[in-house]
């Protein structure tokens, strides 16, 4: 810490005094020496100033990143209240929900909020987003989406099917089992499915048959 106070006494007191600089510049030969001192300890305050501004920006990094990631999680989970129209409480609750399965899942916090906020869009209430999240996270694991993308396909394949939110379950592993084990992909699967639940749920056809049709 007194190092660092030198250096920056140095360099103060060598901006401040760019006049005595000069005449030691214009000196007889004699004096050389002297303004050579002083280049010298310009030259070496200058570079410890740089020194202690990488320091600065090295330890700044990590700071810098984890209020980036608090930013983006603030604006998913004010975007899941809105859609969702959570109390404060509630907020509150989801908010804590996404953090915890953020830090002990595969997944972090942001990409929890985000599948929330496609729960929410499609009318989920929060205590239906909390039932329904397990589910969908191992859907996105099993079959190498994003969350949110589980979310949609889920959440839509559930509400045209017109299941109860603790029923995500069922529709994940069906999906899973479905898109798993044919040429099809989840995404193939989730956006035929947009198309075709509506017409097999009003033909009074079941979930897992419909999927295996498609």
């Amino acid at each position: 810490m007194n190092n660092i106070k030198a250096a920056e006494a140095f360099v103060e007191l060598i901006m401040k005094d760019q006049r005595f600089l000069e005449a030691i510049s214009k000196t007889p030969a004699k004096m050389k020496p002297i303004s050579a001192a002083a280049d010298d300890i310009s030259r070496s305050a200058a570079k410890m100033g740089f020194q202690l501004a990488a320091i600065s920006a090295a330890i700044m990094l990590p700071v810098r990143s984890s209020l980036n990631l608090f930013s983006e999680l603030e604006y998913q989970m004010l975007t899941v209240q809105a859609v969702t129209r959570a109390t404060s409480k509630e907020y509150a609750d989801l908010t804590a929900e996404a953090r915890r399965l953020g830090a002990e899942t595969s997944f972090r916090s942001v990409e929890v909020a985000s599948g929330q906020v496609s729960l929410g869009r499609m009318g989920f209430s929060v205590d239906e987003i909390k039932a329904a999240t397990p589910a969908v996270m191992d859907l996105a694991i099993a079959t190498g989406i994003d969350l949110a993308t589980a979310a949609d396909y889920a959440g839509n394949t559930l509400r045209q099917f017109e299941m109860r939110a603790d029923k995500m379950r069922r529709v994940a592993d069906i999906l899973t089992v479905t898109a798993n084990s044919s040429a099809q992909t989840i995404n193939d699967l989730g956006e035929a499915m947009k198309m075709a639940a509506p017409s097999a749920h009003a033909a009074r056809e079941e979930l897992d048959d419909t999927a295996a049709a498609i």
